[in-house]
């Protein structure tokens, strides 16, 4: 059932970038334009919450023994979130998983 939770939330996703998105909540802000920033701040946090929807499902695949399918997760998740560090340690945590330990050290 969490599974398809997370998947549920990745498919109802926005996909504007986030960086994107604060810079023109920004501007908005500073002109006085607070509803138009409040909108799209608001959808930063909703690209966050789906950011760690798809760490518990690459997390789920691994813990369920899918160590393919937590690989295909969070190699996207760390390629689109680098500096996102619970994605990173499960992405190093994966790599072990696959005997990858050089690889894994790599990304620490």
């Amino acid at each position: 059932a969490p599974v398809v939770v997370a998947l549920v939330l990745l498919v109802g996703c926005d996909d504007g970038e986030p960086p994107h998105r604060y810079l023109r909540a920004q501007r908005a802000y500073a002109a006085g334009n607070l509803e138009e920033a409040k909108e799209l701040l608001g959808a930063l946090v909703v690209t966050a919450r789906v950011l760690q929807a798809r760490l518990l499902l690459g997390r789920a695949a691994l813990l369920a023994g899918s160590v393919a399918g937590a690989e295909a997760t969070l190699r996207e998740l760390v390629t689109e979130a680098p500096h996102y560090r619970d994605a990173r340690l499960w992405w190093v945590r994966t790599l072990i998983s696959l005997g990858q330990h050089p690889a894994a050290r790599a990304e620490l």
